[in-house]
């Protein structure tokens, strides 16, 4: 379980890392800035499924490495006949669209979208263009706050147990 809490704090720090760098030079491409946004968003996300996996882990889940969404990490709590209100408030967090959790995902899903009417075709993007992914320093540094506090409330209820 330590490795898993150490993976998730190291996620978070990255991202932290990510930001601070954001802040520190102005001199900056706005491709530049869009990778290093999507960098910490990518840091996010997984910091995100390692702390999903830390919770099945600390209910007893043997196969964590299967765990990649909350709706994975509930499927695998009910066949042990459990329903942590973690994963709970996960899921309902995840489902809401005005939620930090779903704009958090759906920006990391935004990230791989691709166009279907041009599978066989190579994709060309110019570097100047509009980021397919609309991503802010102010968002991430949200999701990241909102992650933080919600791991370390669910951490300390489950140490007072």
């Amino acid at each position: 379980m330590a490795s898993l809490t150490a993976q998730v704090n190291r996620r978070l720090a990255s991202t932290r890392v990510l930001l601070a760098e954001l802040a520190t030079s102005s001199e900056r491409t706005p491709f530049a800035e869009q990778a290093i946004l999507e960098a910490g968003l990518f840091h996010l996300c997984c910091g995100y499924t390692h702390y999903l996996r830390e919770l099945c882990g600390y209910y007893g889940v043997s196969s964590i490495a299967a765990i990649d969404t909350e709706v994975d990490a509930r499927q695998a709590l009910e066949r042990l006949g459990k329903q942590p209100a973690e994963v709970t408030e996960l899921c309902q967090l995840a489902q809401r669209p005005d939620a930090w959790l779903s704009q958090l995902l759906s920006s990391y899903r935004a990230c791989w979208a691709s166009d279907a009417n041009s599978e066989h075709l190579i994709q060309v993007q110019r570097l100047d263009d509009t980021p397919l992914v609309d991503l802010s320093r102010a968002h991430l540094t949200q999701w990241l706050d909102e992650l933080q506090a919600t791991i370390e409330r669910h951490r300390q209820s489950s140490t007072e147990c």
